[in-house]
C-alpha cells in the first residue's frame, strides 16, 4: 500500500495521543518532575517532535489525499499540525488521571487501560502502510 498522507498523519495523531498519556502520568507519578514532564513534555515537546517528523516524512509520501474544512472565513481547519497539537490535549488529561492512580495505589491498571487501544490503533496504522 502506498503512503498516503492520511496514514501517515493518522499514525502521527495516535502517536502524540499515546506519548503524551504516558509522559502526564509519568510526571504525575513522579510529583516532582510534574511540571518539566507532564506539561512541557506531554504539550509542549511531544507535538514539536511529530509535526517535525511529519515535516521530514511528508517528502516519502506517494499520495497527498488529505482534506481539510473551509469555515467561514476561508480559513483552512483540520491541518495535519493544527491536529496534532489538540490530539495532546485529550492525551495529557487522561494521563493525568492514570498517573494519580499509578502514584496513589501503585495501580497501573488504569494507564494500561488507556494505552491499551491506542496501541493496537498504531500498530494497524503501521501494519496498513506496511502492506505493500
Amino acid at each position: 500500500m502506498p503512503l498516503t498522507e492520511t496514514l501517515l498523519v493518522s499514525a502521527l495523531l495516535v502517536s502524540a495521543l499515546a506519548l503524551s498519556i504516558f509522559l502526564s502520568a509519568y510526571g504525575e507519578y513522579r510529583e516532582e518532575n510534574f511540571m518539566a514532564v507532564s506539561v512541557i513534555g506531554a504539550l509542549v515537546v511531544v507535538p514539536v517532535l511529530l509535526i517535525a517528523a511529519y515535516n521530514l516524512l511528508l517528502p516519502f509520501v506517494t499520495v497527498m489525499d488529505w482534506w481539510t474544512f473551509r469555515s467561514y472565513r476561508l480559513v483552512e481547519v483540520g491541518q495535519p499540525d493544527e491536529l496534532i497539537v489538540v490530539t495532546t490535549w485529550p492525551g495529557w488529561l487522561i494521563g493525568r488521571f492514570a498517573g494519580k492512580y499509578w502514584k496513589q495505589d501503585a495501580d497501573r491498571s488504569c494507564l494500561q487501560c488507556a494505552l491499551g487501544p491506542i496501541v493496537v490503533l498504531l500498530l494497524a496504522t503501521i501494519v496498513l502502510i506496511l502492506i505493500p
